[in-house]
């Protein structure tokens, strides 16, 4: 069925991630080139093959790659289906001492632990 907007409400806006498969990630929070502080509140939607017991993976990390945290989301509802789920996490981090750009990475939960069951969606973001 099709979504009427209400032009009085103001949609929020979505970034698009695309995983290493292929796989369409949306995240509204925090917003593409945000600069973020601790605690940060993370908020998208996933398809839901991505959680199992409801919890994909959150890192956190600083320009080199070097893990600042690592944490998860929570799916905001039904999870058991095919269609997308929100989700909302939090993480709490020290800032690095260089650097002012980092990687926040979405990691579909693989309880199998194969490797060809992993893939992950990235966003670049910015230190405060």
């Amino acid at each position: 069925e099709p979504v009427v907007e209400n032009p009085e409400v103001e949609q929020p806006t979505e970034l698009k991630l695309t995983s290493t498969k292929g796989v369409e990630i949306f995240i509204t929070m925090p917003k593409e080139g945000e600069a973020i502080e601790s605690p940060i509140t993370v908020k998208g939607r996933a398809p839901g093959n991505w959680f199992f017991e409801a919890n994909p993976g959150l890192v956190l990390t600083d320009w080199d790659g070097l893990i600042v945290k690592q944490g998860y989301v929570m799916a905001d509802g039904e999870w058991m289906t095919t269609d997308y789920v929100p989700f909302t996490g939090t993480l709490e981090f020290v800032k690095p001492a260089y650097g002012e750009r980092g990687t926040l990475i979405f990691q579909k939960d693989n309880p199998s632990g194969e490797p060809q069951f992993d893939d992950a969606a990235e966003m670049t973001i910015n230190f405060k």
